[in-house]
């Protein structure tokens, strides 16, 4: 998945700070931090750099939701706690884009 040592370092730095931010926020559920670590990977993978492309079927499938309608709700309470800013795109093949903010 990482490329350098430095890059698993920088990985790991977000990561740490993104799971202290959240599990302090009283309005966050596992289920959000879920689906945030399927797009903070996603945001690793395309060096470190926003907006990362996401499917719905991607972010379900690894976030092991199984609902249209929890997915949904936690990609839009992401983005109203202002975790993520989220553009749909209605088209499977192309992916929404999403964002991550300063947390």
């Amino acid at each position: 998945m990482f490329r350098s040592e430095k890059e698993a370092a920088v990985f790991e730095n977000e990561l740490n700070r993104a799971y202290k931010v959240m599990s302090s926020d009283q309005r966050v559920g596992v289920w959000h931090i879920s689906v945030y670590m399927v797009i903070l990977s996603r945001w690793c993978e395309n060096g470190y750099a926003n907006p990362v492309q996401i499917t719905r079927r991607e972010v379900m499938q690894l976030a092991h939701i199984s609902s249209f309608a929890t997915y949904h709700k936690f990609i839009n309470q992401l983005q109203e706690f202002e975790y993520i800013r989220y553009s749909p795109s209605y088209n499977p093949s192309l992916g929404s884009q999403v964002f991550l903010c300063k947390i």
